[in-house]
């Protein structure tokens, strides 16, 4: 089993996802096209392992403005990010939290607007409960 931390990063592939958002599903579904899509050739290009048991991922967001903002908002787009990496790449079996722990999403910073992930390759899940 490969073991330590795997680092994935991605441009910001298109606007960002917010929860605050009320698109039509049209251009919504753009969106989670280029990040999912995205991510999955990020992760191809970069050769992350596949088929590990049980990961953690630390979502790391960076803005090109100090704006105040809320690193939660824009949770809705880690989901198709974590689509592309479990579905479409194999990093994991599925997304449920047998296999992931997170995505914890959090500031990584301010500069050139991109999504930093921290990929913690965890102990498969014993009784109910997991450990590093």
């Amino acid at each position: 089993m490969p073991s330590g931390e795997f680092r994935l990063e991605l441009p910001k592939l298109a606007n960002w996802i917010n929860a605050n958002d009320k698109r039509h599903w049209a251009p919504q579904a753009k969106l989670v096209k280029a990040w999912r899509n995205g991510a999955h050739i990020m992760a191809r290009h970069q050769k992350l392992p596949k088929g590990l048991q049980r990961v953690q991922v630390d979502a790391y967001v960076w803005k090109n403005s100090r704006r105040r903002y809320d690193p939660h908002n824009l949770m809705p787009t880690l989901k198709p990010v974590i689509d592309g990496l479990v579905t479409d790449y194999g990093l994991i079996p599925d997304d449920s939290s047998e296999y992931l722990a997170g995505p914890f999403i959090h500031h990584g910073g301010y500069g050139t607007e991109k999504l930093v992930l921290v990929i913690k390759n965890l102990e498969p899940l014993h009784n109910g409960c997991y450990t590093n």
